[in-house]
């Protein structure tokens, strides 16, 4: 299920996440949940400081095991996504 929908917000389907494209599955993932349970909050500043810090701590994850340190540009790979969403790391 993680790998289907890491696949819809890959947007040029090359099993890598640029920022933009991770923020955006964070926000619908986000929004959804709020729907679901009826939560009016949804402040999209909110929301995109919470995905900025998640693609941060993920790209922590794939500096370590790299080695060295990487950019904010830094593409990740939907494994190692998957991997952290699951807490394999």
């Amino acid at each position: 299920k993680i790998r289907f929908l890491l696949g819809i917000f890959d947007g040029n389907d090359n099993r890598l996440f640029d920022r933009g494209e991770f923020t955006r599955m964070m926000k619908a993932f986000y929004h959804g949940t709020a729907a679901m349970f009826g939560i009016q909050d949804t402040n999209a500043e909110r929301v995109e400081t919470l995905a900025w810090n998640l693609f941060r701590r993920i790209l922590n994850v794939y500096e370590d095991q790299k080695g060295e340190v990487l950019g904010d540009s830094t593409l990740l790979p939907c494994a190692l996504i998957e991997e952290w969403l699951l807490g394999s790391d």
